[in-house]
């Protein structure tokens, strides 16, 4: 198992933007609790997305602490197909719902 990181969840996180910030890390320690040794996983799409703000706005500082945690090695890379894609719309469609 493996919590997907998009781009707004690790920009709130890394950029410690609250109150979004705040809720990122409390959905992440449930995570972590109900999922012991649960794996973390970004796309390249998050990875552009992260890393365009701060570049745009040539933020060195806020660039790097993006670059220190896309280089982590334990991060896991899920490349973009349609499979991958379609599955966190049908998720959104599901909390939409209830």
């Amino acid at each position: 198992m493996f919590v997907f990181f998009d781009a707004y969840a690790l920009i709130y996180l890394i950029e410690g933007k609250e109150p979004f910030a705040g809720r990122v890390r409390s959905q992440l320690a449930e995570a972590t609790r109900a999922h012991p040794g649960i794996d973390v996983a970004v796309s390249r799409l998050s990875w552009l997305e992260c890393r365009a703000g701060p570049m745009k706005a040539n933020d060195v500082d806020t660039l790097a602490l993006f670059d220190a945690f896309f280089t982590r090695p334990d991060l896991v890379w899920v490349e973009m197909n349609r499979e991958v894609v379609q599955h966190p719309s049908c998720i959104l469609e599901l909390s939409y719902i209830q």
